[in-house]
């Protein structure tokens, strides 16, 4: 009897020579010399074939397939995208830990996988900073044994978060951290960790306490520094307890300074419209979670509800620009992320762990057992796997094309401005939404073109962006560092 291939057989293998067939127009830069009306039709053939293929296999293995050929899904090209999250996965990639954690994820070591580094109580009623090393890729991350005070990191205050950043612009990556009733009673420093090291070799000073006019707050400071005005510098995005509300607040610092010589201004709190009604403990995390070019935020902590605490995060999304930001109320547990019931506490951090374009989000927290007595520390994992496209895009001010989309150097860009504007810029921004490099580009009306080097950049997928002089995104497109 003649053997008659299962139609699912069919639809994949479909897939995965078209897939492989956009992948090679991409590299050699022919993608972008096709007639529009060709761009479209393959996009729609790669799409209804992904959508087919979505029920019998996972997202994440469709997506590792499409490679950057999921650049023409939506994924660049301005169009922005609702995630869609799985459910969680405890303590995965070789990640555990006996003690809860406090979470962060950065290239600690410059080999191109992100890293992750915790702050955690240790038997003394103090803290350790816990590193855990990414010894698999990019794309498929394997974490080694924890190290229990790297680089030549230690604390005697009561800290609360870590965060890595390079607050200097030296190439290397920084550390700050929060405290939480330091020193004084009711008090939370920023302490500061310059590495003195090199990019792949971290090696932190000792501490500085409150560096670069940063102000302390009252009762907890739980530090993120993120470049919230787009102006090429990172800001303080931090946590204040507000005494009337007892209930933390968000509270800002903007850097006056430069990218290498931070300065910040006067502290202002509930900056740009941000709320928390309902967490007792905050501690949040950043990103273009929708993909439109700005930052949004999420955020975790305990929430206390009759007595009773229940895992429970808050997403607000940035409807403002990048240059000029504005959150929308809180959304709980958006996105279709669930906990299990016996969870407590819950402390997010957004990084493309898995090098497919989108971010992902690790949840560290603590788990009880159905009788609610004993229990142990957990990270929660849950992948993303969203592709739908929502409504909003970019203006239509400018066209922007990159070529070749897949390099080892050389960038091409192509530009098409409708109109003269200010001052205009190309940056590259890193999986993780952190800007990477920038160029300026001269605002004249009609085609202009040019290249940037980006081989200095680790192998993985950036997003290239065009903005003007007040923040507003007119383009994006994806590129990869191969």
């Amino acid at each position: 009897m003649q053997y008659h291939p299962l139609p699912v057989s069919h639809t994949y293998r479909r897939f995965v020579a078209l897939a492989k067939k956009v992948q090679r127009l991409l590299e050699r830069g022919e993608f972008h010399q096709l007639s529009a009306q060709q761009q479209q039709r393959l996009a729609e053939k790669l799409k209804r074939l992904y959508l087919r293929l979505s029920g019998p296999f996972s997202p994440g293995r469709l997506r590792r397939i499409l490679a950057s050929a999921a650049l023409i899904l939506g994924l660049g090209g301005g169009a922005v995208q609702a995630q869609q999250f799985a459910s969680f996965e405890r303590n995965p990639f070789g990640l555990e830990s006996e003690k809860i954690s406090l979470i962060t994820f950065a290239d600690l070591d410059n080999d191109g996988d992100q890293d992750l580094l915790s702050i955690q109580y240790n038997d003394n009623g103090g803290q350790n900073f816990v590193y855990w090393e990414n010894e698999g890729t990019a794309q498929a991350p394997a974490f080694a044994a924890a190290q229990t005070n790297p680089f030549g990191l230690s604390s005697f205050e009561y800290l609360t978060t870590p965060h890595l950043v390079d607050i200097d612009n030296d190439g290397d990556l920084d550390l700050f951290a929060g405290t939480y009733e330091s020193i004084d009673e009711y008090t939370g420093n920023i302490l500061f960790f310059e590495n003195v090291g090199t990019p792949g070799s971290p090696a932190f000073a000792p501490q500085q306490m409150n560096p670069f006019g940063l102000e302390p707050s009252d009762y907890q400071m739980v530090p993120v520094l993120v470049d919230l005005d787009n102006d090429g510098d990172f800001d303080l995005l931090g946590t204040n307890y507000n005494f009337d509300t007892e209930l933390i607040e968000f509270r800002y610092q903007e850097n006056l300074g430069a990218a290498e010589a931070p300065q910040f201004g006067p502290p202002v709190n509930t900056p740009f419209g941000l709320s928390n009604e309902s967490l007792y403990v905050l501690v949040h995390t950043v990103g273009d979670l929708d993909m439109d070019g700005d930052y949004d935020v999420l955020a975790g902590g305990v929430v206390y509800d009759d007595g009773q605490s229940r895992p429970t995060l808050e997403y607000m999304e940035n409807t403002g620009s990048a240059g000029a930001p504005a959150f929308a109320a809180p959304v709980t547990n958006p996105f279709g992320i669930e906990f299990p019931l016996t969870a407590y506490a819950t402390v997010p951090a957004l990084v493309d762990i898995d090098g497919d374009g989108d971010l992902d989000l690790f949840v560290a927290g603590y788990e009880y057992d159905l009788s609610g007595s004993d229990g142990m520390p957990v990270i929660w994992y849950f992948e993303n796997t969203g592709m739908i496209n929502s409504t909003r895009e970019a203006e239509p001010v400018a066209q922007l094309k990159v070529f070749p989309t897949v390099t080892q150097h050389l960038l091409n860009w192509q530009l098409d401005l409708e109109e003269k504007a200010g001052s205009l810029q190309l940056q590259a921004f890193a999986s993780d939404g952190r800007p990477v490099r920038q160029w300026r580009v001269e605002a004249l009306p009609g085609q202009q073109q040019g290249q940037v080097d980006v081989g200095a950049l680790p192998a993985g997928l950036y997003q290239l962006r065009l903005s003007d002089g007040s923040g507003r995104l007119l383009a994006q497109e994806r590129f990869v560092v191969r």
